[in-house]
């Protein structure tokens, strides 16, 4: 995937092919769901089952259940890539599975996104619900539209720019004491 210092090292490719070696135990280049875990603990990453499930399913980029080696590879490389503070805000934007303007969440196309248009793209209670429920979380869309509303002073949706605000150290002014009343 483009630039060489994108790559691994060929020493870096041949210890991860190891790595992979030892949970594919059939030796057909796959890792199933129920391996994934332990490799991914052997990497030293402690990650609960619902965030496996998360890197599972980004690293599926075929959607057959498995994860291939190049699949995984590609994951690794581009996870160690050091990125720009506007890659990081997008990646965190598109996390929230915002919906270009004039297009319907269709609920069917499970991940199939778009080129995101961040200029255009707005977070919506739909999307945001859709988040939630997938994180075991019941929340509706009208709580996740007050949600939106109390963050962003009103307003329906949310754009990248508000986004970006949101995420800038201090932007939300200096930081006040919750006071909680046994409620």
């Amino acid at each position: 995937s483009g630039n060489l210092l994108d790559r691994f090292s060929e020493e870096q490719v041949a210890e991860v092919r190891d790595l992979f070696a030892i949970y594919d135990k059939d030796d057909d280049g796959c890792v199933d769901r129920a391996d994934f875990a332990p490799m991914m603990r052997s990497l030293g990453l402690n990650l609960s089952d619902r965030e496996l499930s998360m890197f599972f399913d980004t690293m599926d980029d075929s959607g057959d259940g498995l994860v291939e080696f190049q699949e995984f590879i590609d994951f690794l490389q581009n996870v160690a890539r050091p990125i720009s503070l506007e890659e990081e805000l997008t990646e965190a934007f598109r996390f929230f599975k915002p919906a270009n303007p004039g297009e319907v969440a269709d609920d069917d196309e499970e991940d199939e996104m778009p080129e995101l248009d961040v200029d255009h793209a707005v977070i919506t209670k739909k999307g945001l619900a859709k988040i939630f429920a997938e994180m075991g979380e019941e929340v509706t869309e009208e709580e996740c539209l007050d949600m939106i509303a109390a963050a962003t002073g009103g307003m329906d949706t949310i754009d990248f720019s508000t986004f970006e605000s949101f995420c800038q150290p201090g932007a939300a002014g200096p930081r006040r004491r919750s006071v909680n009343f046994g409620g």
